[in-house]
């Protein structure tokens, strides 16, 4: 789902796995290339542009997208489902955190948005996995929701990145590793409990570090 900040609504998406041999629902294209591209792309650029230049208008603006850009029901390959072309660029960050915190995280995280007075168009979009036992993965070992916070790129995304990022601190929140997040390897080592497991096998494999990068040695620790 994606909630909007500041607004009393929420986008839901729902999907449903069926046969293979299910027939193909696809709307007009006409119809889709005005949701995908008219108004998911062009509208939605201009609309920032406009947010980014008159934060006031972010408000009206993200109300406007709760309303029209949810979309058209689809059947279709999954790939064709899951994938879409973005071309409205933004930073983004994503925390994962135990699914059972999610409805106190997103009380938190309304309440400092409405402190803050924070102004931003783009919409938190919130998913859900099940555990794994993956030792670095976001998920291991606990049912996780992702809370993902994106910051149109002609703003400044620092400052709203952080504020999620403190805010979902509390929550045991891991980031998600190829997004942007302030963690190194000291806060990380105390969100993974296999995290020591994991740099002695790195270190073993790569003695030497040669497949170490200055980033790396930040979020693992020399």
């Amino acid at each position: 789902m994606f909630w909007f900040p500041r607004t009393d609504r929420a986008t839901v998406r729902t999907m449903t796995r069926l046969p293979a041999d299910a027939p193909r629902q696809r709307p007009p294209r006409a119809a889709e290339l005005l949701q995908r591209e008219v108004l998911g792309n062009g509208a939605w650029e201009m609309l920032c542009r406009a947010a980014a230049l008159a934060p006031p208008l972010s408000r009206p603006v993200a109300e406007i997208a709760s309303h029209v850009f949810a979309g058209p029901r689809t059947v279709d390959d999954s790939a064709a489902v899951y994938a879409a072309r973005r071309r409205v660029r933004f930073h983004e960050s994503e925390w994962a955190l135990p699914a059972e915190h999610l409805e106190p995280a997103l009380a938190a995280l309304r309440a400092r948005f409405t402190a803050e007075d924070v102004r931003v168009t783009f919409p938190l979009e919130i998913r859900r996995a099940a555990a794994d036992d993956v030792w670095l993965s976001t998920a291991f070992e606990r049912e996780t929701v992702y809370i993902a916070a994106h910051r149109y790129h002609r703003e400044e995304a620092g400052p709203y990145l952080l504020l999620v990022q403190r805010t979902l601190a509390d929550f045991g929140a891991r980031p998600h590793w190829g997004k942007m997040h302030g963690l190194g390897a000291r806060e990380l080592s105390r969100l993974s409990p296999r995290f020591e497991d994991f740099r002695a096998v790195r270190r073993a494999a790569d003695p030497d570090g040669q497949l170490m990068t200055p980033a790396l040695r930040h979020l693992l620790g020399t």
